[in-house]
């Protein structure tokens, strides 16, 4: 096993300072609000309301949730995998902020850490709710 380099730490080190936050000060989203999102940056994670413009400083990836998403469906997809999708995205934005214009392979690599990070929330989703259903109904 390849040991961890200081930047995967200190990515690692966010994510976890992130969850941990996420799980304690999160406010569920109201019923007319559009949703919510992560903005990721190279040296954090932040929860940002989906209509709200970030402009300027770094380079960063926002990935947008399903308002109806429970933020314990979100804190178990980090628990399951995705704080692998979110540290690849912090490392790739990392590596375009020092580039004048970012290589199309980072900008893959995070793209499909996005999607898989999406896909684990859903999947949670779909089965927490599976589950509720199956059980009321027996």
């Amino acid at each position: 096993m390849q040991a961890l380099s200081s930047e995967e730490i200190e990515c690692i080190a966010a994510v976890r300072s992130f969850k941990t936050d996420f799980d304690t000060t999160f406010v569920p989203t109201h019923p007319l609000m559009e949703g919510y999102a992560l903005a990721v940056f190279a040296d954090c994670v932040k929860v940002v309301p989906v209509t709200q413009v970030l402009r300027g400083g770094p380079n960063f990836a926002r990935i947008f949730l399903d308002p109806g998403y429970s933020s314990l469906i979100v804190s178990r997809a980090i628990d399951l995998g995705g704080e692998g999708d979110l540290v690849t995205i912090m490392r790739m934005i990392h590596r375009t902020n020092d580039q004048t214009q970012p290589s199309k392979k980072d900008v893959k690599r995070a793209v499909k850490a996005s999607v898989a990070f999406i896909q684990r929330v859903a999947a949670l989703q779909t089965d927490w709710l599976f589950h509720g259903l199956s059980s009321t109904h027996h």
